[in-house]
């Protein structure tokens, strides 16, 4: 398992945020773009209806004048010590154009990590819906990143990619609860909930309904999942060391 935080640009210029777009986006096909300029091109309306990617959402940005976003009945973003924080996105649905977003882009308060872990695990931490997440997408290419081996299995299963492949969900689940492998998030729908995911997660970390609600629940909950809850606190360290 492995974080890496995502560096945001220091300088905000349309070309900045075109190649750190490029970096968060390039976890769907695993490989970085060739081309930063025409990726963005293309996320720009890619969603349905020829609507912004979801990846522009990493995209964070902070609006002082409270008459601006008052003309909208639904709010995407968060009101924070007289600011609107929200995703340049949400601005873009709105029918701003890139010369009035650029001076509201602003990462003080926002941090992308890059994650490595098991599928039970990304479906763990991708349900908070203040957290923009991306994954791995097999649509667009192939990745075999291995497969998560529990502590209990190391010893008794030394060849486990070439074990998990070749064995039924039944057996799968058998072998690991026979090895003291009793927690079922772990071995549920077999070989699937093992396979090792590259994912991207992005939030405010001044918004309690993102990160810091986030790491409660997932790191200091201790009725949260094992796993979960360390790849959490490693994704707490590298935000705050960041």
């Amino acid at each position: 398992m492995e974080v890496t935080l995502i560096q945001p640009p220091k300088v905000i210029t349309l070309e900045n945020l075109q190649k750190y777009i490029a970096e968060c986006s390039s976890v769907v096909r695993n490989k970085e773009p060739k081309n930063a300029e025409r990726l963005w091109d293309r996320l720009m309306k890619e969603s349905y209806g020829g609507k912004p990617s979801r990846v522009m959402e990493y995209i964070p940005c902070k609006l002082r004048d409270h008459d601006i976003v008052s003309m909208y009945g639904q709010y995407f973003g968060f009101f924070n010590e007289g600011y609107y924080y929200t995703t340049a996105r949400e601005l873009l649905n709105w029918g701003f154009s890139w010369d009035k977003i650029l001076p509201t882009v602003d990462f003080t308060h926002y941090s992308t990590v890059k994650v490595i872990a098991p599928y039970f695990i990304y479906g763990q931490l991708s349900t908070h819906n203040q957290i923009t997440s991306v994954s791995h997408s097999n649509r667009y290419t192939e990745s075999d990143l291995g497969y998560w081996q529990p502590n209990e299995v190391k010893a008794p299963a030394p060849m486990w990619n070439d074990m998990v492949r070749n064995m039924s969900p039944i057996a799968l689940e058998d072998f690991m609860k026979e090895c003291g492998v009793n927690r079922r998030e772990v071995f549920a729908r077999g070989s699937d909930m093992l396979q090792n995911r590259i994912f991207c997660l992005g939030g405010y970390t001044n918004n309690p309904n993102a990160f810091p609600h986030f790491i409660n629940q997932r790191m200091r909950d201790p009725h949260t999942q094992l796993e979960t809850r360390q790849v959490t606190e490693m994704i707490s360290k590298a935000i705050n060391n960041g």
